[in-house]
């Protein structure tokens, strides 16, 4: 069967006669879905895996594995996870049937933030004009450079005899769930006593 689009359904019945033409028989219908043809290349990354400094960039190589029919345009785009992660350059490509099999670079960029965690997100390789072949999704992984850190608003609290005085503690950085912290007189006159907030308890939203 000639001129039938790709991916769309049809429905043929085989239809016969006798010698003399009297009499026909049709049979069941009989349904089918048509197919594009099979890919000529695959989709080549230089990684399965992009490992990105916070507040830096790192490089990705996307290249062919065989000779396109023709021009072929390639795009990456981030399907989901940490939203400081994102493709800074490179994320539509075009290979040709003479640059197919060179790698071309991708660049992929982690924000600035508050966090200690090491965000990630999916990144989906595909063809997105040209011709067809399979997919391939690669994972983008953010090397955080923060350290989880307590801050005090002061470094030496005096305290009147027979009297009180507060000192406060904050976290550096987010952390990436709630972080319990325990205040306690380490050494020196046994008068000093921690009276309360001797536990503290820092959440993703209260921890600044």
């Amino acid at each position: 069967l000639r001129g039938l689009a790709k991916n769309d359904i049809y429905f043929a019945r085989a239809v016969s006669h006798d010698a003399s033409g009297a009499s026909m028989t049709i049979s069941a219908s009989q349904g089918f879905t048509t197919s594009p043809p099979a890919p000529v290349f695959a989709l080549v990354t230089s990684a399965d895996t992009v490992f990105v400094p916070e507040n830096g960039t790192a490089n990705l190589g996307v290249k062919l594995s065989a000779q396109p029919p023709g021009t072929v345009q390639v795009t990456l785009v981030r399907s989901n996870g940490d939203a400081d992660l994102s493709i800074q350059s490179g994320s539509v490509l075009s290979f040709t049937t003479s640059n197919w099999a060179a790698y071309q670079t991708a660049t992929f960029a982690a924000a600035l933030d508050a966090d200690v965690v090491n965000g990630s997100a999916d990144v989906i390789v595909y063809v997105s004009a040209g011709a067809s072949a399979p997919l391939r999704t690669i994972k983008a992984v953010e090397i955080d450079d923060d350290v989880l850190s307590f801050v005090l608003d002061q470094s030496a609290l005096p305290v009147p005899e027979g009297g009180t005085a507060q000192f406060h503690v904050r976290l550096a950085s987010q952390p990436p769930s709630s972080v319990s912290a325990t205040v306690s007189r380490s050494s020196g006159d046994a008068d000093i006593v921690v009276q309360s907030g001797g536990s503290l308890t820092f959440t993703t939203s209260n921890w600044n």
